[in-house]
C-alpha cells in the first residue's frame, strides 16, 4: 500500500490507507495571528521512504474530523496458551 499526504487545519499527515503514520503539527505564527507555521524538515524523510507519497489531499476549512493514527499491529503469537491452543484459535 502506498503512502500519501493530507493537509488539514491542524497538521500535515503522512497517510497509509485511512490512517496517519507520521504528522507535522501546525502552530500559530508569532508575527501574524492569521497564519500557522510548520517545521517541514521532517518532510525529507517522507520522500526518502521506499513507499514515498505520490499524492496529496488538501482538506482545509471543511469541518471534517482529523485522521486517526495507524492502529498498532495485533500481538504476535509466540507460544500456545496453557490449554495447548494458539491464542488466535477458537
Amino acid at each position: 500500500m502506498s503512502t500519501w499526504i493530507k493537509e488539514t487545519d491542524i497538521a500535515i499527515y503522512l497517510m497509509k490507507g485511512g490512517y496517519w503514520i507520521s504528522r507535522i503539527t501546525k502552530y500559530p505564527s508569532k508575527t501574524n495571528p492569521q497564519e500557522k507555521v510548520v517545521n517541514i524538515s521532517s518532510l525529507k524523510t517522507w520522500f526518502t521512504r521506499e513507499d514515498y507519497p505520490r499524492a496529496m489531499t488538501v482538506s482545509i476549512g471543511t469541518g471534517e474530523p482529523e485522521p486517526q493514527p495507524m492502529p498498532p499491529p495485533p500481538p504476535r503469537c509466540t507460544a500456545p496458551t496453557p490449554n495447548g491452543k494458539w491464542p488466535h484459535q477458537p
